[in-house]
């Protein structure tokens, strides 16, 4: 069962100057439950090696770093959603779905969305059509990705249906 991907709708990000990991930077440290403060130079240099690894189609690679990146930043959601995206095009639907639910109680509900398009990409893939559906769903109309998830509902609806 194939489905239409549109490059528009991976959902990792390059780091940017602005993000709100560089924000907490300048907080006072809290320590992670690895009882470690995060390494956010680490979490920023291995993340942007990471993209480019991952834009040149060498998912592996960039699976690597994008894991190294998190390890620096525990509580950094956008290295899940990389590591999801790079699962996925690894063709390995549960553990990308695995990493997008883990993004989704690290991101800013804003994500949501395009996690639950996501996560309903991953059932899919497995066949799993009315739990795909039900995450199609959760993408609200006006959402950059609800074109495609409708379109992937419909599909899943006629998988389901055996047609």
């Amino acid at each position: 069962a194939s489905r239409p991907r549109a490059s528009s709708c991976k959902f990792h990000l390059p780091k940017a100057a602005n993000r709100p990991g560089l924000t907490q930077a300048l907080a006072p440290m809290k320590q992670s439950a690895a009882d470690r403060p995060p390494n956010y130079p680490l979490n920023i240099s291995a993340y942007s090696e990471a993209d480019e690894l991952f834009k040149a189609g060498r998912y592996r690679e960039a699976l690597r770093l994008f894991r190294e990146s998190a390890e620096a930043d525990i509580e950094d959601g956008d290295c899940w959603i990389a590591i999801g995206s790079c699962l996925d095009a690894l063709k390995q639907p549960a553990r990308a779905e695995a990493a997008y639910r883990k993004a989704m109680t690290l991101c800013e509900p804003e994500w949501n969305a395009a996690l639950h398009f996501n996560i309903g990409n991953s059932h899919f893939d497995r066949g799993m059509y009315a739990l795909a559906i039900q995450h199609y769903l959760r993408v609200p109309r006006g959402h950059k990705t609800w074109q495609a998830a409708e379109l992937n509902r419909k599909l899943a609806l006629t998988h389901r249906a055996g047609r």
